[in-house]
């Protein structure tokens, strides 16, 4: 069964737009709807129609491994359930009075969609998540800042907590690299949020608010945006005008493009297991957050040259 659902995401992989592809895309080259999976899209369509039916693909691309998967599907799964709760902190931020964008990922594994929308209160958001894996007898911590940026990197530390936990069943002669991978996507997102929240970062971990976001298998000296970037391997000079310019969303871009190289490392080491399977899905995930990426700039009219640098590929 392993050896089936890689060998079909080697399948599904060959459908994959490609660097060429989103570079003609951008540029007015070819229409998105040239494109074989994505012909059902249509110039009148809102963009939020646009996403939905972007986001369809990828489900339908997950659904498919899902079915074959059996045993496995738990762990076929939690590398997309970010989206799940990349949802539950728009809720958040929606609460919170903060502007978001008009639309929810068209998503759902332990949440549906509903529930997600139906959250119209904070106790009603920690209420749903306590019922889900993400936050089943994990207690609400006592936020030392209680402003939204640190409740969100709490749904963060939830994630990847419950990931890892996943990915540990994995079978054995595998399993440390997988747990590896998650780890090295986690100390990104720790890196951006100690930009966040910085000198107090090694507080929030200690109150357990971070501490899901702290690597089980990469280790680091300091709590400190520079030697965590050092601990991922990344070249500190290559990143720093970054840091200095204070461009994060720039910053953690670069890191998650130079991660790509983990993953084929991965993907090369065992072509016909589970680690090319969640390879294709992040290859897959990618893909469907370009897209929004350069539906979003082209509705935006940013320019093209800036929608490309912001893709990863």
């Amino acid at each position: 069964m392993e050896t089936y659902i890689a060998v079909r995401s080697h399948g599904l992989k060959t459908k994959l737009l490609t660097k060429k592809d989103y570079i003609a895309i951008v540029k007015g080259e070819r229409t998105l709807t040239e494109y074989e999976a994505y012909t059902s899209i249509e110039e009148k369509d809102s963009l939020l129609v646009k996403i939905e039916k972007v986001f369809k693909v990828f489900n339908e691309r997950l659904a498919l491994l899902r079915k074959l998967a059996g045993k496995y599907e738990d762990l076929v799964c939690a590398y997309p359930d970010i989206l799940e709760v990349e949802n539950l902190k728009f809720k958040l931020r929606e609460i919170s009075g903060r502007k978001v964008k008009p639309y929810l990922y068209p998503y759902s594994h332990h949440l549906s969609l509903d529930d997600i929308q139906s959250i119209v209160t904070e106790g009603d958001l920690w209420e749903k998540l306590s019922q889900t894996p993400y936050g089943k007898g994990v207690r609400k911590p006592e936020f030392i800042t209680g402003v939204v940026d640190e409740k969100e990197a709490f749904l963060d530390s939830l994630y990847f907590n419950y990931a890892r936990n996943v990915f540990l069943k994995a079978k054995r002669k595998y399993r440390n690299k997988l747990v590896e991978l998650l780890d090295r996507e986690a100390l990104i997102v720790l890196i951006y949020w100690s930009t966040v929240f910085k000198n107090r970062t090694k507080e929030l971990i200690s109150k357990g608010i971070l501490r899901g976001l702290v690597p089980v298998t990469i280790k680091f000296t300091e709590v400190k945006t520079e030697e965590l970037i050092k601990a991922i391997r990344a070249d500190l000079k290559e990143v720093e005008s970054y840091l200095e310019s204070e461009e994060i969303s720039r910053l953690i871009l670069r890191l998650k493009t130079l991660n790509q190289k983990y993953y084929l490392k991965l993907a090369r080491e065992h072509p016909v297991e589970l680690p090319y399977v969640i390879y294709f899905l992040h290859l897959a995930l990618n893909e469907a957050l370009n897209i929004e990426r350069i539906l979003v700039g082209a509705t935006l009219r940013i320019p093209e040259e800036e929608i490309l640098s912001s893709l990863i590929i």
